[in-house]
């Protein structure tokens, strides 16, 4: 990656997610980012192309939103398991529910033991320092990731420092700012997803009338 800064450019950020995926959710997820170095490495034995970092992007693509589905089956078991704890306690339960968007990024099992810890204990210090810090990292992660696609947008380099201004507000103004700000980083994901999934429509229209 850092031989090829065109590579680091387009796959570097998702490179870095894949890892992460690949720690968090497992033994499964582990074999499926192997899986992917090797067709990575492939790739790059042919030589580093245009067209072959365009083939690495895809690749990666396709393992991320793979892993993310992966990630999302391991919470649903996990909260399966921790159902019986969370019932007990209804402001563990609201502390988690509550922070799921940012919990599921990060080790479900590790989540499991802090709520039970937390529920058996009766102190919920634990579990609110670990949730602190999650969300902590995905600040610090730019907003899961949502940042690699602003600069492919007109006007993208203008988001980040208003999701910031919002973020900061909704963090002093409570839980009705709280509510605001989720719903508007809903918006802007559905939105980078439609204007992401036009994109990729028109490239793969324009190879067609290429080809003829």
């Amino acid at each position: 990656m850092d031989n090829h800064p065109k590579l680091k450019e387009k796959v570097g950020g998702n490179i870095d997610a894949l890892k992460q995926m690949g720690d968090q959710y497992g033994p499964e997820a582990k074999k499926e980012v192997d899986r992917t170095w090797q067709q990575i490495s492939d790739i790059v034995k042919t030589g580093v192309s245009p067209a072959n970092i365009e083939k690495i992007k895809s690749v990666v693509q396709e393992k991320v939103d793979k892993l993310k589905q992966l990630g999302d089956k391991a919470w649903d078991k996990g909260m399966e398991q921790a159902k019986p704890y969370l019932d007990k306690n209804p402001q563990v339960k609201k502390l988690v529910e509550e922070n799921a968007d940012t919990l599921k990024s990060g080790n479900v099992q590790e989540l499991y033991e802090k709520v039970k810890t937390a529920v058996e204990k009766g102190d919920m210090g634990d579990l609110e320092s670990y949730v602190k810090s999650a969300a902590d990292k995905a600040k610090q992660s730019g907003f899961g990731g949502l940042d690699q696609y602003f600069d492919k947008i007109p006007g993208g380099d203008q988001i980040m420092p208003k999701l910031n201004q919002l973020q900061d507000a909704a963090s002093k103004h409570g839980d009705e700012a709280q509510k605001i700000f989720k719903d508007a980083m809903s918006e802007v994901t559905e939105v980078l997803k439609k204007h992401g999934d036009r994109a990729q429509t028109l490239a793969s229209k324009a190879k067609e009338d290429t080809k003829k």
